[in-house]
């Protein structure tokens, strides 16, 4: 039962990342911009669950086998390549001979990962 309430005590920063980063998702639905409610949720929710299973593998494999490394940091840096890949996408979506278009959605999802990597650390 000890396991259920640490599974579920972790679980309340992907939450709170999910209500957070949905509400930066809210606002940009309001104005009729791109990347809404459910890509900012996704992207908050998914880093911060990244995050809260890299903390679970270092806890309990740490030191058991010294084969397999677990590092934070190698995580972290997995979850910004990966949004900023997502906002070069948004980027490049845009109209060509227009400028540049969608450079506030990428930095919006780099944000928006940002603070999903806080919540999953419970910061």
């Amino acid at each position: 039962m000890d396991s259920v309430w640490a599974e579920l005590k972790l679980m309340r920063g992907v939450l709170a990342a999910v209500l957070l980063t949905g509400m930066i998702g809210w606002e940009r639905e309001q104005v009729r911009r791109s990347a809404g409610l459910r890509t900012h949720m996704l992207v908050g929710g998914r880093a911060a669950l990244f995050v809260v299973l890299g903390e679970t593998l270092i806890t309990n494999f740490a030191g058991q086998d010294d084969r397999v490394r677990f590092d934070l940091i190698g995580i972290l840096g997995a979850v910004v390549s990966g949004v900023s890949f997502l906002g070069a996408g948004a980027i490049f979506s845009s109209d060509k001979g227009k400028g540049a278009k969608g450079l506030t959605t990428a930095t919006g999802l780099l944000a928006t990962a940002g603070g999903g990597v806080a919540c999953g650390l419970h910061l």
